[in-house]
């Protein structure tokens, strides 16, 4: 797990003084591709998380008719554009620290608040990303059991390795990496691959029982258009967080995954406020024909024999919830 990278800064001093080495000169390099890598990674989340604000003010209900949702969505945007922001911060001022002499306490110091910002920001990314996946896997008991056990255990992980990284960086501790990986970064995997598994899941059901009624006229509807996103860019969030596994063990040689961090980690669910701040996600005007919204207990009549459990209840009810939310 990056932060300031004590060993590359210390060599720092010796480019400002007498004379450098190779190894001095590619440490150097090292740390500037570092800040470079976590400068484009923020200048995408900014982007994302602008529109994201932007379109949950101006979609506001009307007055006296405030939404808490929508409030909570700002809050964890704004949360996480001013953590990202400060990680940034903290970067840049570990590499000038690391120009002059005897700060080592003060790097330290600055390594603690990024490796704090980082699980905190990683741990809201799994709750926006599990609660996504709770809606949709309404009314399944289960999956919202694992999801929430998941989350804990995410939870729990993130803050025994916060607490192994600073006793690491007060005494010099030095853990094994397995041990690290597997706080550090396979919960966070496992947790949004099986969020990534639950869109998965409905957007299967959904072109195998649903796809037929809604969105006539159309080669692809919103419903499975927004639900394609999703699972494209949640597979892609969990290839990054399996490349960042083998990354940690050293196979990557100079170069680190986690140098994104934490702009990607905060990227991913500012995507999902996103959508559903846009009332893209699975609302009633996704269930529609070109023209009116369609009544989906009709559907229900006009194609299920009488008595017959209906398929569509569940992710009917998924758009009710999600619908909702933010109404």
């Amino acid at each position: 797990m990056y932060g300031c990278n004590n060993t590359h800064l210390a060599f720092l001093p010796m480019l400002v003084g007498r004379g450098s080495s190779s190894l001095d000169v590619y440490n150097l390099k090292l740390e500037f591709l570092q800040i470079t890598a976590e400068g484009a990674s923020y200048g995408i989340f900014l982007a994302v998380a602008i529109m994201s604000a932007n379109s949950l003010i101006s979609h506001s209900p009307e007055p006296g008719s405030g939404s808490l949702a929508r409030k909570i969505l700002l809050g964890i945007t704004l949360f996480m554009l001013l953590g990202t922001t400060t990680h940034l911060g903290l970067h840049l001022g570990c590499v000038i620290l690391g120009l002059g002499y005897g700060s080592q306490m003060k790097l330290a110091h600055l390594s603690i608040g990024q490796t704090v910002i980082r699980r905190i920001v990683y741990f809201i990314s799994d709750a926006v990303v599990v609660w996504r996946a709770w809606v949709l896997s309404s009314p399944s008991l289960p999956v919202r059991w694992v999801l929430a056990l998941l989350l804990a255990a995410t939870l729990a992980t993130s803050m025994t390795l916060l607490a192994f990284n600073i006793i690491s960086l007060e005494t010099g501790r030095v853990y094994p990496t397995l041990e690290q990986n597997m706080l550090g970064t396979f919960c966070l995997l496992l947790t949004n691959a099986c969020a990534t598994g639950v869109v998965g899941w409905k957007l299967w059901y959904y072109r195998r029982n649903l796809k037929q009624y809604l969105n006539r006229g159309s080669r692809r509807g919103t419903v499975e258009g927004v639900l394609v996103l999703l699972l494209e860019s949640g597979a892609g969030y969990c290839i990054f967080w399996l490349l960042t596994m083998v990354d940690d063990f050293g196979y990557m040689g100079g170069f680190g995954f986690e140098w994104f961090q934490p702009g990607v980690s905060a990227t991913y669910p500012t995507l999902i406020i996103l959508l559903v701040s846009q009332r893209k996600m699975l609302t009633k005007e996704a269930f529609s024909y070109a023209g009116p919204t369609l009544d989906m207990q009709s559907i229900v009549n006009d194609h299920e024999p009488e008595g017959a459990v209906s398929p569509h209840k569940d992710l009917t009810r998924s758009s009710s919830t999600v619908n909702g939310l933010l109404s």
